[in-house]
């Protein structure tokens, strides 16, 4: 397909280095970032707002089992993503206390696979800090 038959296309993904080709592309696509994630994406794409979102294929497939009519167009990447829990090597913490870079996010979906796996009481007892509520949070 050529680049003309792009032009004009609204396409939306988050503020994250993959995504850099995309935010260059210039008039050939119209670039938006939606720092809120995929939820965000996810609600442009039922009223209009994007053509096209680069999202993670867990949330695409999240969304359609809620009833939304989407349909993966193509992959982007066939690596799958990695995700850790990171601290530095002397930093010791609550284990019940995760940080997060927003609810509903892939880090939080990921400390709750940790929680599970390490067989914490209830989720219901763990504590969340996110960049926007932490406020010398550990």
């Amino acid at each position: 397909m050529c680049a003309a038959a792009f032009r004009g296309l609204r396409l939306g993904g988050v503020p994250e280095h993959f995504n850099w080709p995309f935010r260059r592309a210039g008039k050939e696509l119209r670039w938006t970032e939606f720092p809120g994630g995929s939820g965000a994406m996810a609600a442009a794409l039922k009223d209009g707002r994007l053509d096209v979102a680069v999202m993670l294929t867990e949330a695409l497939v999240a969304q359609v089992a809620k009833g939304a009519p989407f349909k993966l167009w193509g992959a982007y990447t066939s690596t799958p993503l990695v995700w850790g829990v990171h601290t530095a090597a002397n930093f010791v913490r609550d284990p019940s206390v995760f940080g997060v870079s927003r609810y509903g996010s892939g880090s939080h979906v990921m400390a709750l696979v940790d929680a599970r796996a390490k067989k914490k009481k209830s989720r219901l007892n763990l504590s969340w800090w996110t960049p926007s509520t932490a406020r010398g949070a550990p």
